[in-house]
């Protein structure tokens, strides 16, 4: 199963080893990690007690290489900001909401990517571009002010609450979220989605994407195609993702309008 699974198991001692065996004697459970308890009182099933708590607070701050004290106790989870703002804190540093390999964005060249946008592709407009409010000429009155887009942004994406609100003015990405691609399946079966995600992102994960995927409805899943790249959110900034995801595009081009 690509979604994982998760499961208290209750093995004598004494065929712990062969049990082990059985596992590795299949390709996709070999090496498997397997999470022996700390206290064991020939009781099954154990509750978690404070003990494993503190074991799985420690074995998540050995994956991620946070502190013991950066991991929630209570929920043993690590939001996507705090992790960002965790892993480097010591070195005064925060990794990057679109690329966890930096901590700061590239320069830009804002002033080349408006010519590009509007001489070159000819898009004509008095409106701002996202990020590029200072390539701006200062002495065009018809320009928006800075900021602008994002002050009149409309999510319409799911139910905002001010819990939710906060959340994403804390920086844990955009508010809520509709089925959009499932609501367009229902009116076009023949739609197929092709979604693409860069490893490193924070505003996105690769692993989130398949589990979602693994727990579609069969009738749909095969609509969508699953694509990881190992890049940021903008993955085709770097040169082989870029090749790939193009490639990858082409493919999906070609084999949906096949269909």
């Amino acid at each position: 199963a690509r979604e994982g699974i998760n499961a208290q198991l209750s093995v004598p001692a004494d065929y712990f080893d062969a049990f082990r065996g059985t596992l590795d004697a299949y390709d996709f459970m070999r090496g498997i990690r397997l999470n022996v308890a700390v206290e064991q009182d020939d009781f099954s099933f154990l509750k978690l007690t404070i003990k494993v708590r503190d074991k799985i607070v420690a074995d998540l701050a050995a994956f991620t290489g946070l502190q013991l004290a950066q991991i929630d106790r209570r929920t043993l989870s690590v939001s996507p900001r705090a992790y960002l703002n965790g892993l480097l804190k010591d070195e005064g540093k925060v990794l990057d909401t679109f690329d966890m390999r930096r901590t700061e964005e590239p320069p830009v060249d804002g002033a080349v990517i408006e010519t590009y946008l509007r001489r070159d592709l000819k898009y004509k407009t008095a409106l701002s571009y996202a990020g590029l409010d200072d390539a701006r000429d200062a002495s065009d009155s018809t320009a928006p002010k800075p900021g602008w887009i994002n002050e009149h942004w409309q999510y319409n994406s799911g139910v905002i609450t001010p819990a939710v609100m906060a959340a994403a003015m804390a920086g844990e990405g955009p508010p809520g979220t509709q089925p959009w691609a499932l609501n367009a399946i229902r009116l076009n079966p023949k739609l197929k989605v092709m979604v693409a995600a860069g490893l490193y992102d924070s505003l996105n994960s690769c692993a989130a994407n398949d589990e979602l995927h693994a727990a579609l409805d069969p009738a749909v899943a095969g609509n969508f195609t699953m694509k990881c790249y190992l890049g940021g959110h903008m993955m085709y900034r770097d040169p082989e993702a870029r090749r790939k995801l193009s490639a990858d595009v082409k493919a999906f081009e070609s084999g949906a309008a096949e269909h």
